[in-house]
């Protein structure tokens, strides 16, 4: 039954592409409102008008909620069944090798920010009902596509859309394609929280931490993260001591001018989730100050905690947290934004914890080394965990479509610690676009949607789809 469905993808296999593409020249990064109708701002106002278009050219019911969220609907009558995606993105970051916002197709890939996460697979799916549509397949359900503007962030689209929709037009449940296959069947919870340290400025020493700086989102491993200091001519001799002593000089460059010594660190963007995939710069940069003796005196013993709490790298030593579980594996937390002056300094940190270990056992132990150190703490915001069984309908419908479609007998879900929409609607879980054996390269450098593999999830998207609401 799928011999048309697939060849109607694969003749519009170019035009997906292609809408790929418009929508990554975008650069939608949620922004502060400006305008009522454009709460996350004009960026993403601008990405949602691309794919109100482009859902009409499918011939697909589509419409605008109030800026938050795009819906696109297929069928009219039975059970309401969903999908959920996003267009807005984290920042490009450094170190591209192609620019990220062109979408430079090179080697059979498109690259660029959000190819991804999540404008690839959110394309894919948008044709993929399309193309149940067009071949006029029998449907015995509805289908929603719910797109929002502020995953990146905040969840406040997803929020919107419970907030203003009534309970029969909230799906009973789907999938969102932002993570990986075969399927995600418990996800880390997730908190955010920044710790801050105020100090007396100091003028008159001969080495003084003026700025601190690094990191652009605290779900992302910052790529770079820079100190500067003010300096006497013995506080210049000290330091470059010490750069020569300490410094790996790959990683941390020296730069000179003004009666200033600027020391930047290099590392490598990933996504928060799986930190292993990056380089933290503000944890190379901390390690440094961690050997230095400068002014304010505040500053030196907060850079030094600092570098303390990260050891272990990400795996929460140094707060005296570390942990696992059989279902979820391990702990994660990264500090990945630092912001500091003459006055004090914040730095936020992202922490993923098992799914199977309660908060209330984590937290205290962060408050008590963060307060040992001389920091004020606050937790920002705060994601449960995610966990579905294994024997549910919609785990054991999605595997069924990823196997048969694959060809891989009994795929298993797996655990992850990213946060999906998947938190913020019962009944979903997260489904692709990753496949199995593909390096995962959300919120990284040289990000890209395969040119074939687009047209993989369009298909694969296609069966998932009507396996939910097909007759």
């Amino acid at each position: 039954m799928w011999q048309d469905c697939d060849q109607w993808l694969k003749d519009h296999q170019e035009e997906m592409i292609q809408s790929l593409q418009e929508l990554v020249r975008v650069q939608s990064v949620s922004t502060p409102c400006e305008k009522d109708d454009e709460p996350f701002g004009p960026a993403i106002a601008q990405a949602f008008y691309k794919i109100i278009e482009l859902a009409q050219d499918l011939d697909l019911e589509v419409r605008n909620l109030d800026g938050y969220d795009v819906l696109v609907d297929l069928g009219d009558s039975g059970e309401l069944w969903g999908a959920l995606s996003h267009a807005d993105i984290v920042p490009a970051g450094k170190g591209w090798s192609v620019p990220p916002f062109t979408a430079e197709r090179k080697d059979g890939k498109v690259f660029g920010r959000g190819t991804e996460d999540d404008k690839g697979p959110l394309v894919a799916v948008l044709y993929a009902m399309a193309a149940i549509k067009a071949c006029r397949m029998p449907i015995k359900n509805r289908f929603r596509h719910i797109i929002g503007g502020a995953e990146e962030t905040d969840f406040r689209c997803i929020h919107y859309f419970k907030e203003h929709m009534p309970k029969e037009e909230i799906p009973v449940g789907g999938f969102s394609p932002d993570a990986a296959f075969p399927l995600i069947f418990a996800e880390k919870g997730i908190l955010h929280f920044t710790l801050r340290k105020k100090w007396e400025k100091d003028t008159e020493s001969d080495l003084i931490l003026m700025r601190l700086s690094g990191g652009e989102r605290v779900n992302m491993v910052p790529s770079s993260a820079e100190a500067v200091f003010g300096v006497t001519e013995a506080g210049r001799a000290y330091l470059e001591e010490a750069y020569f002593k300490y410094a790996d000089r790959e990683a941390l460059l020296w730069e000179e001018g003004g009666g200033e010594i600027t020391i930047r660190a290099k590392g490598q963007n990933a996504h928060a989730c799986k930190p292993d995939f990056g380089v933290n710069a503000i944890a190379l940069l901390m390690n440094f100050l961690s050997h230095l003796a400068f002014r304010p005196k505040a500053a030196q013993e907060a850079c030094l905690a600092l570098s303390q709490f990260a050891q272990g790298a990400f795996t929460g030593e140094g707060f005296g947290i570390a942990c696992r579980d059989e279902v979820s594996g391990a702990l994660t937390i990264t500090g990945n934004t630092i912001a500091g002056d003459g006055h004090g300094l914040q730095i936020s940190y992202d922490m993923r914890w098992p799914v199977t270990i309660p908060l209330t056992e984590i937290w205290p132990k962060i408050e008590q080394k963060a307060q040992e150190a001389g920091f004020t703490v606050q937790q920002d915001s705060q994601k449960n965990p995610l966990y579905l069984a294994k024997d549910s309908h919609l785990v054991a419908t999605l595997l069924k479509v990823y196997g048969d479609y694959m060809g891989i007998a009994d795929p298993q879900p797996i655990a992850t610690g990213g946060g999906t929409y998947c938190r913020a609607l019962p009944g979903f879980a997260a489904f692709g676009p990753v496949f199995e054996g593909r390096a995962e390269l959300a919120h990284q450098t040289d990000e890209y949607m395969g040119e074939e593999e687009i047209l993989q999830l369009a298909q694969i998207y296609a069966r998932a789809i009507y396996a939910l609401i097909g007759v």
